[in-house]
């Protein structure tokens, strides 16, 4: 997230030179914005971060059914792209950017994430469909303009849930356009 959303700094350097203390200072102050400015469109993650005993809150948002996007990995490495993303191509400081993640589903269980990057049979998440994911997102959130890219991204998630009629749900105003979840045939 670094990399991406300051131009000018290449993820090659940093794993080859250190950076000084003051950037490395700059980076630990920009992690802690970006977990605190999470905890306040979050309040599940607030709760955990500030819980004496984590453990407990995780398993309230981390199970075989699902659970909160961001109670995994993957999810918070996919908002952290996101919001690189929206600090270099929509030109957005990181307040901005994060809050812009406030109007995103976060059940795993349901569009976009069902039959993506959650498997419902498994109750297991497919990571090897994290950039599929962000897409969704980034067009979730209207901030995925390229008709190749938008195209592609529709084909992909028309084949992973087995429906080509399937659309990516998107954002209207401050409600979810619905999408009808059908089951695969056994």
């Amino acid at each position: 997230m670094f990399c991406k959303s300051k131009r000018g700094t290449k993820a090659a350097e940093l794993k080859r030179f250190r950076p000084s203390d003051e950037e490395l200072d700059a980076y630990a102050s920009f992690a802690s914005s970006f977990f605190t400015l999470l905890g306040k469109i979050a309040p599940e993650l607030r709760r955990c971060l500030d819980s004496a005993t984590p453990a407990a809150e995780i398993k309230k948002h981390r199970h075989a059914k699902g659970g909160h996007i961001l109670f995994r990995p993957v999810g918070i490495l996919i908002y952290a792209e996101i919001v690189a993303a929206l600090m270099r191509g929509a030109s957005m400081n990181l307040t901005d950017a994060v809050a812009e993640l406030k109007s995103l589903p976060t059940e795993l269980s349901n569009p976009p994430y069902a039959g993506v990057l959650w498997d419902d049979a498994t109750g297991t998440m497919v990571v090897k469909n994290r950039a599929l994911t962000r897409e969704l997102l980034l067009y979730y959130l209207g901030h995925l303009k390229d008709s190749t890219r938008i195209r592609k991204m529709e084909a992909r998630y028309a084949l992973l849930l087995d429906d080509a009629s399937a659309k990516p749900p998107v954002r209207t105003g401050m409600r979810t356009s619905r999408l009808v979840r059908r089951t695969r045939p056994k």
